[in-house]
């Protein structure tokens, strides 16, 4: 992988994880608001599960904060290894 491809997937890997964290704090905001038996939980376009009862909610909520926070660390190591050319002045 080029310098880069690493620091444009690092990027998008940080993005990724914010807005896990953002569903995490999502659906910890609709137990305030609760209606019906349960709720769906969704990420994107993607449905994860329609039928959440609500005492399951916050599993799924810090499930995200834990998806996340692998996200971030993983994004932070692809950066870390990226080395920096020398420029060598003459």
């Amino acid at each position: 992988m080029t310098i880069y491809q690493k620091g444009m997937t690092a990027i998008a890997l940080t993005v990724l994880s914010g807005l896990f964290a953002l569903k995490g704090f999502d659906l910890l905001q609709t137990l305030e608001n609760r209606d019906g038996a349960g709720t769906g939980v969704y990420f994107l376009i993607f449905e994860i599960n329609d039928q959440v009862q609500w005492q399951h909610v916050p599993d799924y909520a810090y499930s995200f904060f834990v998806i996340s926070l692998i996200t971030f660390v993983s994004a932070g190591l692809m950066l870390k290894g990226i080395q920096p050319k020398k420029i060598t002045v003459q």
